[in-house]
């Protein structure tokens, strides 16, 4: 079971959005609330202690066929239907993914490269599920692991809640607000819980269920 929630590109180009993200673009000067940082001397492609490296995924809201997944590859989570299925690159599928067990003080950096042939104008966007959504998020796409202060304009969303829109991305030609990726590049859709000592119904006292969807043009 797919949700198509793409119908709402339209308002991409909406003042509505755009102050959402101006908000959100405010919001990269607030610190860290949950003690992931970089000391300075981090190399690229390190990531800072807590990157949750495999947890138990599905993509049915029964759980059926859930199983222990690696999650620093994004075409893990957002590449495939059914835990069996094979993985699809970036731009992956139109798909929701649950993540069962989300560890509190943890998070995940999701890797993934965009291939030189994307078409120019293409776009998609992550959103909060609805029907297992757990608590609030934080979501970061940047070229850092576990980075959730990038420099890309539109790049993080802070405290999203069920069936808000936790980030849009963009290739460079593509006209509306977005987080805007380069081909060729590599980048990591950064996820956390925004309160890890949130009480929520989804959570028990080490971990929460909560869903996120993907959508795209291509």
């Amino acid at each position: 079971m797919v949700k198509n929630t793409f119908g709402i590109a339209a308002a991409l180009f909406t003042g509505s959005l755009g102050v959402a993200f101006a908000s959100a673009a405010q919001a990269q000067t607030q610190p860290l609330a949950n003690g992931i940082y970089f000391d300075g001397y981090d190399m690229q492609g390190d990531c800072p202690r807590g990157r949750i490296e495999s947890t138990m995924m599905s993509w049915r809201y029964d759980g059926i066929g859930r199983r222990i997944v690696d999650v620093t590859q994004a075409e893990n989570i957002w590449g495939r239907a059914h835990a069996g299925g094979a993985t699809v690159p970036f731009p992956w599928m139109n798909v929701f993914a649950v993540f069962w067990s989300f560890p509190r003080h943890g998070y995940v950096a999701a890797r993934f490269e965009v291939p030189m042939d994307m078409p120019a104008w293409a776009w998609g966007m992550f959103t909060h599920g609805e029907t297992l959504p757990g608590p609030a998020t934080d979501m970061a796409i940047s070229p850092r692991c576990g980075d959730f202060n990038p420099s890309g304009q539109f790049c993080q969303m802070r405290s999203t809640g069920v069936g808000q829109r936790m980030g849009v991305w963009g290739m460079p030609g593509f006209p509306g607000v977005a987080c805007k990726l380069q081909p060729g590049q590599t980048y990591y859709v950064n996820i956390r819980l925004s309160d890890p000592e949130v009480e929520d119904y989804f959570c028990n006292a080490g971990a929460c269920q909560t869903t996120v969807q993907h959508n795209h043009t291509q």
